[in-house]
This record gives structure tokens, sequence and C-alpha cells, in this order.
């Protein structure tokens, strides 16, 4: 039986996790960054200490931090000041204190972003970028996308990559959107 029930992550610290799993897990975290740009900063933290809910993005987030603390053990330090600053935002929200919501979620987000090249092999992280690159730019820049993919392989080569393992697994519906998207990227970048 494991020693902590986690209540959004399918995972625990008891798991061996493969490489799938730990995008997969980091898919997760980054949707929860996603989601505090969604929604007022008041709803990103678990607003008193007499609720017993955690559905909140940062309660979510910090949760799958923990995960990835597991899964991802050769980068606990930069897991562990990710876990702190998520710990400090919950505080402010509970609090109602005064902060810059962009420039704390872009700290969140720098802070995984070494597990985001650590995860570049995987081609349902690959998509899960390329469908949110919308979140991405609004939260960065129009152009880290398009940089991160040229700097991994190419980004005609990830357009490409994913075409082609898609239409493997016979999964040829979303070729179609893989190429919309990485049209949307490329007018993105050609617009800089």
């Amino acid at each position: 039986m494991p020693s902590k029930l986690y209540f959004h992550s399918p995972f625990s610290e008891e798991r061996t996790y493969s490489q799938n799993d730990k995008a997969l897990l980091l898919s997760f975290a980054m949707s929860e960054i996603f989601a505090c740009m969604k929604e007022s900063s008041k709803a990103w933290g678990l607003p008193s200490h007499k609720e017993k809910t955690y559905d909140a993005p940062l309660n979510k987030l910090q949760e799958h931090t923990t995960l990835l603390i597991v899964a991802f053990s050769e980068y606990q330090e930069p897991l562990l000041e990710l876990k702190e600053k998520i710990s400090r935002l919950i505080f402010f929200v509970s609090r109602s204190l005064d902060f810059n919501e962009k420039d704390h979620l872009k700290e969140l987000f720098f802070l995984l972003e070494p597990l985001i090249k650590e995860c570049s092999d995987d081609n349902h992280f690959l998509f899960f970028l390329l469908k949110n690159q919308k979140d991405l730019a609004s939260l960065l820049d129009p152009s880290y996308l398009p940089d991160l993919f040229e700097d991994m392989y190419g980004l005609a080569e990830v357009q490409t990559l994913l075409c082609d393992n898609f239409h493997k697994k016979g999964f040829t519906g979303l070729i179609p959107e893989i190429t919309l998207l990485f049209q949307e990227l490329q007018n993105k970048e050609g617009s800089l």
C-alpha cells in the first residue's frame, strides 16, 4: 500500500518511473501552471485552512512536484526550490497579498525547464508542448517554443518526427492537427 495518497496523480512515490511516465507527470505539472494563467490568482491555491478542497491549481502542482522530485531525482535542487516557491504562492493567495502573477508563474516554469529538455525524446510530450503553444507564448514569449524545438532537433524535424510517430501508431487523424499547429508556430516565428 502506498505511503501517501495522491489525489491528482496516477503515480506514487513507490513507482519506478519510465521516461514516458516522467514526461506525463511533467505535462500534468505544466498544465497546472497554464491553469493558473486562465484563472484569477484568488483561485490558484487553497483559500482557507478550513476549506477541504485541494482542486486549486497550485495545490495540484504542489502534489505533482512531490512526485517530480522522486521521478527526476537528479534534479532535486530546482524541484525543492519549486516546491518552496509554490508554498510561498499558496501563502500569498491565502492571505490575499499582492504579487506579480506572471513573474511568479515564469519562475515556476523556468524551474521545470531542465525537465522539459530531459523529456525531449517523448513524442507525446512534444505534442503536449505544441498543443499548448499559445499558453507558452503568453507566459514567456512567442519565440520560446520555436527556439526550443530548434535547439532540440530543428523545427521541421520535430514536425516530421511527430507525424511519423503518430502515423506508425495508427493516429493518422492527428497529422492534420500537427501540421496546422506547426503552421501556427511558424507564422509566429516569422512575425517576430
